[in-house]
This record gives structure tokens, sequence and C-alpha cells, in this order.
């Protein structure tokens, strides 16, 4: 890896760029999550579905999964979001060694390279499209303020093959290591229709009914993050949880064009 730093490119616009009243704006997130916090039924957090629109629309359901890594072993993440700006043939690592956020640098996990070295039919360097993203960035202040210090693996896909992708995966999954897939869900549907298709989706998901999300028919924007994640749930015996669902009708937008958000949590029956 080179010795560059990845900026945030988004700060300011889908959340503050001011240290001060990032981390503020978190901690009343999370404060109103706790609210409303969902208990898992036991077992080891292994991974959680965010979503990555600005705070004002998606915050609080994001809120819901980080909540559960306060006091968290997780010394590892690996992050997982969609291509939205810059296309990617398969998933894209990165050749920083730090993403940096208003809240400070997180450095990157030399896993990234590993992956690519160990499997280059599946993994890419795309500088253009890892600059752009915002799917990967605006979950980072999140987990900083859950985790405190971890390291990174970032990994912007793209159309990649979500089987090979979760076994290339498989054998860096530790106790301190968590994934973390960055989706939305429906887009731009009126409020009514949104709660349907969404409902439907994080059935979907819940059942681990990977063959009802292979057409994504705006079913979520990170959908092939979500299938590599199922991937490595059925190999691994994790079970989803819903933690919380709302959409930008629910929060600060209209009802005639709504984007849809969930937070999910796998865990896995240590017994």
């Amino acid at each position: 890896m080179s010795s560059s730093i990845r900026p945030p490119r988004w700060a300011g616009s889908f959340y503050p760029d001011n240290p001060s009243h990032l981390r503020t704006l978190i901690s009343d997130l999370h404060q109103q999550a706790l609210a409303d916090k969902v208990d898992l039924p036991g077992g080891k957090l292994r991974a959680l579905i965010l979503p990555h629109a600005g705070y004002i629309y998606s915050g609080l359901t994001a809120a819901h999964g980080t909540i559960l890594l306060q006091e968290s072993p997780v010394k590892t993440v690996i992050l997982l979001g969609p291509a939205h700006h810059v296309g990617v043939a398969g998933t894209a690592v990165s050749r920083a060694a730090t993403y940096c956020t208003p809240l400070g640098d997180i450095p990157l996990s030399p896993l990234g390279s590993k992956l690519q070295k160990n499997h280059p039919e599946l993994f890419e360097e795309n500088i253009a499209s890892e600059q752009a993203e915002h799917s990967l960035e605006v979950i980072l202040p999140f987990l900083q303020e859950a985790l405190g210090d971890f390291n990174l693996v970032p990994l912007v896909v793209g159309q990649a093959d979500t089987k090979k992708t979760a076994q290339a995966l498989l054998p860096f999954l530790s106790d301190d290591v968590l994934v973390v897939v960055s989706s939305d869900l429906s887009h731009f549907l009126d409020y009514d229709s949104a709660v349907h298709k969404d409902r439907q989706t994080l059935k979907a998901i819940l059942d681990m009914e990977t063959t009802a999300l292979i057409h994504n028919d705006n079913k979520a924007c990170g959908m092939v993050g979500i299938q590599i994640l199922l991937a490595l749930a059925q190999l691994k015996n994790w079970r989803p949880h819903l933690l919380h669902y709302a959409n930008s009708g629910d929060t600060a937008g209209d009802r005639d064009r709504v984007v849809g958000y969930g937070a999910i949590a796998f865990t896995e029956d240590t017994k």
C-alpha cells in the first residue's frame, strides 16, 4: 500500500464537517436509539447492515446498529459499500494507508492487499471509484464513535461474484473482525409503496432467502454486498435480527419520493 490518505469527500453534505458538531449529533442519535434498543437473543455480533444516506434521513437507523458496538472487542472492520459514482467490475480494494474523517484517521488493514494478491480475479484497485464513493465514508464516523480505534478494510462492491467473494473473505473472519454492509433500501417510491417493498426485502434478508434477492428491482442499492454477507452468514451459521426500519418520509423528507433504511445485526451462536 502507498502512504496516501483518503480524505473525507462528503463531510459538510451527508454529515457535519465540524468534529464537535458531528460527535454531538452521533451521541444524540445513539441516545435516541438506546431508548428503543432491540435486545439480541444472545450470541456474538458478527455483522451489520447499515444505511448510508444523510444523517438527517438515516442517522437514527444507523445508530440502532452502532450502539451494539460500544465496549465491543472489534479491532478490524470489513466494510462493503456499493459503487454509486464510478463502476467496478468486481470489488475494489484501497491502496491508501489511511482513511480520514473529521473525527480523525483510521488506519487500513493489510487485508485488502492480501485479498487482491490472493484473488486478482475478484479484487482490483479502482482509485476513481474509491475516491468518489460516499457509501463507505458516511458509515465511518458512527464506527469511530462506537469503537474508538480500529483497522479498516474498505471494499467498493460492483458486479462481484457473491459466493466466490464470500469464500475469499471467509479465512479472515475472527472474533475481533466485524463485517459491515452499507446499503439503503428502495429509492424514490411513494411512502406506502416503499414500506411494502422494503418489508418484502427485509423479510427475505431475515429469512436468508438469497434467491428472492437476486433480481434487485429497486430492493436495495447495496444488494450485492448484502448477498455476499448472506453467503458468509450461511457458511458461518450467523442469524439476522432486524434492529430498525424507517424511510426518509419518517425523518426529514416528504412522502412522495422516499428512500428506505434498515439496520440488521447478524449474530453467531457460540454455545
